[in-house]
């Protein structure tokens, strides 16, 4: 009998395969609980990214770049176009589009970035998307790059972490 995966079981085994690394489990019962601890490891992990491992010295460094960052221009100079995203986060508003899950551009739906936007009413940036036969635009913040090849996952991600603590 197989389980359902999670949501966090999933978005964490889509992080494994975009990064390239391997996950380890370990296993702890007490009485009736029973805990499962996941630990990610990434094959090629640079240094440059300790900022995301909870060392509070390179976040802040991290921080600080960003802060002064003209993110329009450094994301353009830093993303290879296209590329394969996975929408991993939503914030279950319908201003950006819609919310059904079988809707293009949805939460946990995979789609091609073949472009960026500047969006100044909501100082964020957009990524130009297209999901079969659909185009459309959704906060890039909410996005994830599912192959690594082209070096995008980091650019998208620092985004996506600054965003969500400015």
């Amino acid at each position: 009998m197989s389980r359902k995966k999670t949501k966090a079981q999933k978005r964490f085994e889509r992080q494994r395969r975009a990064l390239g690394g391997t996950i380890s489990s370990s296993v702890e019962v007490h009485g009736n609980t029973m805990k499962i601890k996941q630990t990610f490891t990434a094959n090629d992990y640079d240094i440059e990214h300790s900022w995301d491992d909870g060392d509070d010295e390179k976040w802040d460094e991290k921080f600080e770049e960003w802060e002064s960052r003209d993110w329009e221009s450094w994301l353009n100079a830093n993303l290879e176009f296209p590329f394969t995203a996975r929408r991993e986060e939503d914030d279950g508003e319908s201003f950006f589009g819609a919310t059904d899950e079988d809707a293009p551009f949805s939460f946990d739906h995979t789609m091609r970035v073949i472009g960026l936007d500047w969006d100044p009413g909501y100082d964020l940036v957009l990524a130009k998307v297209k999901e079969g036969n659909e185009t459309g635009f959704v906060p890039l913040c909410d996005l994830v790059a599912v192959d690594n090849a082209g070096g995008n996952y980091w650019p998208v991600r620092e985004y996506a972490v600054w965003v969500a603590n400015r």
